[in-house]
C-alpha cells in the first residue's frame, strides 16, 4: 500500500504564497509542486480563514481595574 505524503507548513505556506502573488497560476504550480490542484486551493482557503487571527488584538483587556483603583482610594 501506498503511503500518503506529507507537506510541512512551510511548504504549504510557500506553495500559497507564490499563488497569491500571481505570478505562476494555479495549475503550473500543481505541475512544478506535483501537488493536486484541489490541494493547493485548500491550503489557500485554509491559510485566508486563519490570516486575520495573526493580526488579532492579544493584549489583556483591563476594563476592571480603574474601576479597581477607584475603589481603592475612596
Amino acid at each position: 500500500m501506498k503511503k500518503r505524503k506529507t507537506y510541512s507548513g512551510m511548504f504549504k505556506a510557500q506553495v500559497v504564497l507564490e499563488l497569491i502573488r500571481g505570478r505562476t497560476s494555479l495549475t503550473d504550480l500543481a505541475a512544478q509542486y506535483e501537488v493536486h490542484p484541489n490541494q493547493i486551493k485548500n491550503w489557500k482557503s485554509a491559510f485566508l480563514q486563519q490570516a486575520p487571527e495573526l493580526f488579532k488584538d492579544k493584549r489583556k483587556k483591563r476594563a476592571g481595574i480603574p474601576a479597581l483603583r477607584r475603589n481603592v482610594s475612596e
